[in-house]
């Protein structure tokens, strides 16, 4: 005959199971923490695991929405597909006469007033954003766009405006060190000149 004092005994052991088990588990129960290592985070009611350091990884480092799986940028030129940057489209210094590629940029999001394309280097000299040059488009609310290529180094560019030119050359400079790799940031911006989208791709290497 099962008695009350059985049960209580069985309600006991199966407690002192469950306490050990979460122990060993380092994790949390409906009690509170338990066995949770020094220093470790306590137990949280967010689900997201947010750790309150303001990281938003839906953001990009400008604080523009991170919209890279939205906004698709290719090649309209399929020479510059191919991982080079393709001959002759490198900087006078090296013999070239380089223009930017033409870009097909898809997903442009609502609102934009203004596509730029910012070039520099992956690494190195010229690197930082934009320090090849920037070129803007009027975009005009259109959601897909072809940024036209433009020649480098002038500050004459048709169907497109030089935003800020790289240093010591007008407009954009082609890519000038041999074994550098390229890239160039596309940004979709508003009225107010807010990055509504920002997206990096490589342009290839010289």
């Amino acid at each position: 005959m099962i008695t009350a004092t059985h049960i209580r005994g069985l309600i006991a052991a199966a407690l002192t199971l469950l306490l050990a088990a979460c122990a060993s588990a380092g994790g949390v129960n409906v009690m509170g923490d338990v066995g949770r290592p020094d220093g470790a985070p306590g137990a949280s009611a967010d689900a997201g695991g947010n750790s309150g350091s303001g990281d938003d990884a839906s953001k990009n480092p400008d604080g523009s929405p991170n919209l890279s799986k939205i906004m698709t940028i290719a090649f309209a030129d399929a020479r510059w597909d191919e991982g080079r940057v393709p001959k002759g489209q490198q900087c006078s210094a090296l013999g070239g006469k380089g223009s930017t590629p033409a870009l097909s940029v898809n997903g442009i999001p609502k609102g934009a007033a203004t596509v730029t394309a910012s070039y520099q280097a992956a690494s190195g000299e010229n690197s930082g954003r934009g320090d090849m040059g920037v070129i803007g488009y009027k975009a005009n609310g259109l959601e897909n766009m072809l940024l036209s290529s433009v020649p480098g180094e002038t500050g004459s560019v048709p169907n497109a405006k030089v935003v800020s030119s790289a240093k010591g050359s007008s407009g954009y400079l082609p890519p000038c060190r041999k074994g550098a790799a390229y890239t160039v940031t596309v940004q979709a911006l508003n009225g107010s000149g807010r990055a509504l989208a920002t997206k990096t791709v490589s342009i290839g290497k010289l």
